[in-house]
């Protein structure tokens, strides 16, 4: 069993575990089954199953993380695609007699939701979840650390959600105002 703490095992197994976890994904549609959150519940019960160190995983794992900041910022590519499919959905809303003001509402209304819903899922299953894998990992090894509630993280979090939804009403909302509306019935 000594091939359990290797790293390149670990490094293996976290990618049959991902591997799989696309597989069922794809299979069932579900949600819940994202990748990369079975991967990191599974790595964590395994880990914790063999009284693996995190550091050992860590050896080999850091490469992945090292992969995975350009696979998020490549997310943004399908985003862009669907707000340029949006436009045009925009553009046609105008072209029947939506006015810049309620074009902007509307935006408003979608980015605002989105964001709030966003911090309420997100605080509702983040925090809890935070606490208990806190006082698993942490405090049953250091009984004098105690979890504290993350007031500023969440401070700093709502502000740049904020921001972002501003962001997110200002941009399209220039475009569509600059957006011809014959241009956008000849599109059509």
């Amino acid at each position: 069993m000594e091939y359990i703490n290797n790293p390149y095992f670990l490094l293996a197994l976290t990618f049959v575990i991902y591997g799989s976890a696309q597989i069922i994904q794809q299979r069932t549609h579900f949600s819940l089954f994202s990748p990369i959150l079975v991967t990191i519940a599974l790595i964590i019960v395994f880990l914790t199953a063999y009284d693996i160190p995190y550091d050992t995983y860590n050896q080999y794992g850091k490469y992945i993380e090292f992969w995975l900041k350009p696979a998020v910022v490549a997310l943004g590519v399908p985003l862009y695609k669907q707000l340029s499919t949006r436009m045009k959905q925009y553009g046609a809303m105008r072209a029947v007699g939506m006015d810049e003001r309620q074009m902007t509402k509307m935006i408003a209304c979608e980015a605002f939701t989105y964001a709030v819903l966003g911090c309420v899922v997100g605080c509702a299953i983040g925090l809890p979840l935070s606490k208990s894998l806190y006082d698993f990992l942490i405090a049953g090894h250091f009984p004098s650390a105690v979890w504290q509630f993350p007031i500023i993280s969440l401070g700093v979090i709502l502000l740049f959600v904020s921001i972002a939804a501003i962001a997110a009403v200002y941009a399209p909302a220039k475009r569509i105002r600059n957006m011809s509306i014959t241009a956008t019935i000849n599109e059509l």
